[in-house]
């Protein structure tokens, strides 16, 4: 029930990375308590239960997920009034995803906001992850894609 609250706050802003930390480890210690330290690894904890984890939620990767989510409905062109500001801003760096974000049709500026910088870190971040997952045999090739579908 608090993480739904904690997602909330995080959803409507920006989030230090301080607070993400917090809010992760306060998980962890309701999970473990009474001692310092638990006997599962915590990248285990965030596995599923089948897998030996306890599905822990990573809240930064839930951060992550909800800023990428955003940047999917913009290219994939969500009916939405804020549709054309976000063209706007981030239109630029997502014209590798929606060939219509090319055309000079619609202006497109070169100072990005706060919000949108953040959502395409976690693009970044997110395909960068996935590039040395590929590398080290965690994820076959073939299960990538690179481009919202």
């Amino acid at each position: 029930m608090a993480l739904s609250k904690i997602l909330y706050y995080i959803a409507a802003g920006l989030v230090p990375n301080y607070y993400m930390k917090m809010f992760q480890d306060a998980c962890y210690k309701f999970i473990w308590s009474p001692r310092k330290n638990g006997p599962i690894k915590r990248n285990t904890l965030h596995l599923q239960f089948i897998k030996g984890g306890l599905k822990v939620p990573h809240i930064k990767f839930k951060w992550q997920a909800l800023l990428v989510s955003h940047l999917q409905k913009l290219v994939t062109n969500y009916d939405s009034p804020w549709f054309y500001f976000a063209k706007y801003w981030v239109g630029l760096r997502l014209r590798h995803y929606n060939k219509s974000f090319e055309s000079n049709v619609y202006p497109k500026s070169d100072c990005i906001p706060p919000f949108y910088s953040h959502c395409l870190e976690a693009l970044d971040s997110l395909l960068e992850n996935s590039i040395q997952c590929q590398v080290r045999g965690r994820i076959p090739s073939d299960k990538i894609s690179y481009r919202f579908s």
